[in-house]
């Protein structure tokens, strides 16, 4: 979550990648393993440092290979995930084995609400071609086939159910407005998401709501949302979903702590804490495996019921809300996803 009231978690790095300003938006990493590579995705920082080659608040992600000990690589896709007045908005994305999807937010409106007031879609484009964008964003569809290769493969569906945004108060979801509403997404199959929001309940509890879209009859209509599941806990502030089968877990993004929703039940029904202990550090999802894994500073495991960790001589930089640099994030990462895969350090 990136807003004036967290500044100190989300800390502005330098990315040797041509010299980038990027800033992941949170010092916890959030990463994937697809077919051979890793990939994370930092936010872009808006201050003066930030070059006009690839700022402009357009969606970047790093990969790199799991096996060799290549460079990493930037990919640039020219959809907006940011607003040149404000960092106060929350950076979602998930890449699977085919695809990349991440929010995307209109920049027509300079103000915070207007952000998410107007256009606010899941984008959605397929892996292969996203890797292939390595220019700036500007650059990154001049190529005329590619262009039209972009428009017609990617998808652009509407994010969470119409009028979710508005908070009982009035105002729209806005780290400005509302800071204690935060929101995820998981992608499902046939191009269908899952849509998950957190806000304040009663007696400091929180409360966590499921949408499931569905497509629309009509040809460029809008998807249908539907309310599927309602939940009570203490998973307060920034969160990430993850599956595992038709499970859902929610890693806290403020203490590290894992919940899982009860599957049936009541609406309110209490998640189930199933991780407590040691702060979660690296969130990684092995889109070939479809399984979630969590690392700790000395432990790992897959993110199930009951958690079962083994331990891992991965060499973390803690204290957890410690900076860091976006290719020392994929370093880490890639090291992870070895240990998932059980592949050697290349030398």
């Amino acid at each position: 979550m990136i807003s004036i009231a967290s500044a100190t978690l989300a800390i502005l790095v330098v990315s040797p990648i041509q010299g980038e300003s990027l800033l992941l938006t949170k010092p916890r990493i959030r990463a994937t393993v697809s077919g051979g590579d890793v990939f994370v995705s930092p936010g872009l920082g808006w201050n003066a440092d930030s070059p006009a080659t690839i700022g402009h608040g357009h969606f970047v992600f790093l990969g790199q290979e799991l096996a060799a000990n290549s460079r990493p690589s930037l990919h640039t896709l020219p959809d907006r995930v940011g607003n040149r007045s404000s960092d106060a908005i929350l950076h979602r994305w998930q890449i699977d084995r085919k695809r990349v999807h991440f929010l995307c937010y209109d920049q027509m409106d300079g103000s915070v609400r207007g952000v998410l007031e107007r256009h606010f879609d899941i984008v959605s484009s397929p892996l292969g071609l996203a890797k292939s964008m390595k220019t700036p964003a500007f650059s990154a569809l001049e190529d005329v086939a590619r262009k039209h290769l972009y428009q017609a493969t990617g998808t652009w569906h509407a994010a969470g159910p119409p009028g979710w945004q508005m908070a009982s108060s009035g105002w729209p979801v806005s780290q400005f407005f509302r800071r204690d509403v935060t929101f995820d997404f998981w992608p499902a199959s046939d191009g269908q998401y899952e849509w998950y929001v957190s806000e304040p309940g009663l007696k400091g509890l929180s409360r966590l709501t499921r949408w499931d879209s569905s497509r629309s009859p009509e040809k460029g209509g809008k998807p249908k949302w539907t309310e599927t599941g309602s939940w009570t806990g203490t998973l307060a502030g920034d969160f990430y979903v993850v599956a595992g089968g038709a499970d859902r877990y929610f890693v806290s993004g403020s203490d590290g702590r894992i919940f899982l929703a009860p599957r049936g039940g009541k609406p309110g029904d209490p998640l189930k804490e199933v991780w407590t202990e040691s702060p979660v550090a690296l969130l990684l999802h092995d889109a070939d495996a479809g399984k979630s894994y969590a690392f700790t500073k000395e432990q790992y495991f897959e993110i199930t019921d009951p958690i079962k960790p083994k331990p891992h001589a991965v060499t973390f930089r803690f204290p957890i809300n410690r900076a860091w640099d976006a290719n020392k994030a994929l370093e880490t990462a890639a090291k992870c996803g070895r240990v998932i895969r059980g592949l050697p350090e290349p030398k």
